[in-house]
C-alpha cells in the first residue's frame, strides 16, 4: 500500500516539474514510465500518465470553462423615458402627470364647494360642482 502512495506522489511530483519545465505531456509520460520501472518495479501505461499530464495543466492553466460574466449595472430599456429633463426638472410619466394634475383640480373644486357652502349658496349649485367632480374622477 505504500508502494502504491509512494508511486503516485513520485508521479504527481514529476509531471509538475515536467509542466514547469515546459515539456509536453507525451514526453513527460515517456520518461516517468521508464523511471516507474526502474524504482517501483512496476508498469504504468504512458496513456494513463499523459492524461494526468494533461489534466494537470489544464488545472495550472485554468479551464477551458469562460468565467461567468459579471452583472451589469441595471440599463434603462429604449422606451423608458430620462429621469431628467434638460433643465433638470423631473421627468414624470404622463399617467403620473395626468393624475397629478387630476388631484389639482379635485381639491380647486373642492375649495370652491367650501367657499360657496359658506357664502350660502343654495344646493343645486354644490350638485352641479359635484357632478363636475365626478366627471373629472371617472
Amino acid at each position: 500500500m505504500a508502494k502504491s502512495a509512494a508511486c503516485s506522489l513520485y508521479i504527481e511530483q514529476e509531471i509538475d516539474e515536467g509542466l514547469k519545465a515546459g515539456k509536453t505531456a507525451d514526453a513527460i509520460s515517456k520518461e516517468v514510465t521508464v523511471w516507474i520501472e526502474k524504482l517501483f518495479e512496476t508498469t504504468v501505461k504512458t496513456a494513463t500518465i499523459k492524461k494526468r499530464a494533461q489534466r494537470q495543466k489544464q488545472k495550472n492553466e485554468g479551464t477551458n470553462v469562460p468565467a461567468a460574466k459579471t452583472p451589469k449595472a441595471a440599463q434603462p430599456e429604449k422606451d423608458d423615458p430620462p429621469l431628467f429633463d434638460r433643465d433638470g426638472k423631473p421627468n414624470v410619466p404622463n399617467k403620473v402627470q395626468q393624475f397629478s394634475n387630476l388631484q389639482k383640480r379635485l381639491e380647486h373644486l373642492n375649495a370652491d364647494i367650501k367657499g360657496l357652502t359658506d357664502s350660502g349658496i343654495d344646493g343645486n349649485a354644490i350638485v352641479g360642482i359635484g357632478i363636475q367632480i365626478k366627471f373629472l374622477i371617472t
